[in-house]
């Protein structure tokens, strides 16, 4: 191997391993708190960008929030062309009443699979959303989406990823505080499990493991509690390892 090749791979190297050594010594939280605010920052240059170009879609936001949030005394002095100078000359509270919400931007399902892949498997992967390929049950089977076969609209949501080397499928949730659309997807992680438990009673020599990864303060021991109840006492302890209810940081510790 001549200089120049040592030299890249060395670099690769010490690049990769003070990358798993930082997420090694932080938290999960601390860890999408970090992503979070790494995405502000690369949001807030995006929407210096459109504003200095005048992005149409920036324009009808900028126009839709002046004529439905402000009085009539509000508006005087105030434009498309006065917000735009706000936000290229750098107002934080401007910035970020127009750029993109990270949260919207599957930022906590991007950070969840990283931390996996980082702290758990580096063969974890992404299942696709929806379309064809997309996993999700439906009457206690484990059913693919096709162009022939759409998921019906009482099947659970599609699962998340799915980790080759352990024969793990996953479920993604960060949920942050109690509401109506977080109480929906407590519903939709209650339906995977009762689905899961469905699948397993019936298809006794299945090798699948099901892991349910739910973080945010949402999730408290409460909650998480009364989503293990779903899963029969009845059940020996080689099938209730068949279905994991956790979280990014429990995981990666080893805890149950």
């Amino acid at each position: 191997m001549n200089l120049f090749y040592f030299t890249i791979t060395f670099a690769l190297s010490t690049i990769l391993i003070i990358r798993i050594m930082s997420t090694m010594s932080t938290t999960f939280s601390a860890y999408r708190r970090n992503r979070y605010q790494n995405q502000i920052a690369v949001n807030n240059q995006q929407v210096i960008r459109d504003a200095q170009s005048k992005e149409k879609t920036l324009v009808k936001k900028i126009e839709s929030f002046i004529k439905e949030k402000l009085t009539d005394t509000e508006r005087d002095g105030i434009t498309v062309d006065t917000v735009c100078e706000r936000i290229t000359g750098g107002d934080a509270l401007i910035c970020a009443m127009f750029r993109k919400d990270p949260t919207k931007q599957s930022l906590d399902e991007t950070t969840q699979i990283e931390w996996l892949k980082q702290n758990l498997s580096p063969t974890v992967c992404k299942l696709p959303a929806d379309g064809n390929g997309a996993k999700f049950f439906l009457d206690g089977s484990l059913r693919i989406i096709s162009a022939q076969h759409p998921r019906p609209s009482n099947a659970t949501k599609t699962l998340d990823t799915f980790d080759p080397a352990t024969n793990t499928y996953g479920v993604l949730k960060h949920t942050s505080i109690a509401g109506g659309s977080q109480d929906n997807q407590l519903r939709d992680v209650k339906d995977f499990v009762r689905e899961m438990v469905k699948y397993l009673d019936q298809t006794p020599t299945a090798e699948e493991t099901f892991v349910l990864y739910l973080d945010g303060p949402y999730y408290t021991e409460d909650r998480l509690r009364g989503i293990r109840l779903l899963i029969p006492d009845s059940w020996t302890e080689s099938q209730m390892l068949k279905i994991r209810i956790t979280n990014c940081e429990a995981i990666t510790a080893g805890e149950p």
